[in-house]
């Protein structure tokens, strides 16, 4: 990232108390601190407080650091080409389930008409067969029409279901 061409600066903040003992002597204080001014006495308290800073920069005379950032630039481009790819394919597998499932319930209502066209047409050719008018191989060519029809509606409804919980 960018952030490998920028110097570092850190700080590392400390705190420390130190309390001295009521039973220190003088003399003891003395030796401790030497013989110049007393900065404490017994039983006084010492905050100390520390923030060193630490700046440090690495010279990309090899421009490695810059060719570091624009791998990672690449990446991420190439992230977001193959994120926009992605909606790409889920919409279009969403509008093919769409209109699938539209032809799905088309055929159906489809192979219904069908049904129904040849069961109109099975009772005019049973009153004509009954009338004497046409014979009855027409009329058993009819019936295994309408039997052909009926036998095909449940492969398309079971097309239907089967699509529905498949790819939905």
């Amino acid at each position: 990232s960018f952030g490998h061409e920028l110097p570092v600066l850190s700080i590392n903040p400390a705190y420390t108390r130190q309390k001295n003992s009521r039973n220190m002597t003088t003399p003891q204080l003395e030796s401790f601190m030497g013989t110049g001014p007393k900065l404490f006495s017994p039983g006084s308290s010492v905050n100390i407080i520390s923030m060193p800073l630490n700046a440090s920069y690495e010279a990309d005379f090899w421009s490695k650091n810059r060719s570091i950032t624009k791998v990672f630039k690449t990446r991420y481009e190439a992230n977001q080409q193959n994120y926009k790819t992605l909606l790409v394919l889920i919409s279009t597998e969403v509008a093919n389930a769409y209109f699938n499932l539209i032809k799905a319930d088309k055929l159906v209502e489809l192979q219904q008409q069908e049904i129904n066209l040849n069961k109109d047409q099975l009772d005019i050719i049973t009153s004509q067969n009954e009338a004497g008018l046409i014979s009855d191989i027409e009329l058993t060519d009819a019936k295994e029409k309408l039997a052909e029809a009926e036998a095909t509606l449940p492969q398309y409804l079971l097309f239907k279901i089967n699509y529905i919980v498949v790819r939905l």
